[in-house]
C-alpha cells in the first residue's frame, strides 16, 4: 500500500504539499518524518481545515476525509487514502500525476 505526505503550511501563505515518499528521500526529509512519526504520542498536533480550504482540496481532486486530523508537529500528515485516521483520499488523476511529478502544491 503506498503511503503519501502532506506538510501543511497554515497561515497567510496557506497551502498543502503532497508528497510521494520516493520525493521524500530525495529531499532528505524521509528520515525525519519517519523518525517524528516513530514517536508520534510526542509529535501529534491537532489540525483543522476550514471549508474554503476543503473546497480547494476538492477542486484539486483531493478528497478531505477529515476536516479535523492530526499531524506529525502540526505540520506532516502520512496517509494512504484508505486507513481510519487518513485526513485524505487522492482522485486517481491527482495520483497519478503526484507519482509522476513527486510532490504537489494546493494553495489554500
Amino acid at each position: 500500500m503506498e503511503c503519501y505526505w502532506a506538510e501543511i503550511q497554515q497561515g497567510d501563505n496557506a497551502e498543502i504539499v503532497f508528497y510521494t515518499e520516493s520525493e521524500l528521500a530525495r529531499k532528505g526529509l524521509l528520515l525525519k518524518v519517519r523518525a517524528l512519526r516513530d514517536d508520534l504520542r510526542r509529535h501529534q498536533r491537532s489540525v483543522r481545515l476550514r471549508r474554503p480550504d476543503i473546497d480547494r482540496l476538492t477542486q484539486a481532486g483531493v478528497t478531505v476525509l477529515m476536516p479535523d486530523f492530526f499531524a506529525l508537529e502540526g505540520r506532516w500528515h502520512w496517509f494512504t487514502g484508505c486507513m481510519r485516521m487518513d485526513a485524505f483520499s487522492l482522485s486517481p488523476e491527482f495520483e497519478t500525476t503526484l507519482r509522476q511529478k513527486g510532490s504537489i502544491v494546493v494553495r489554500l
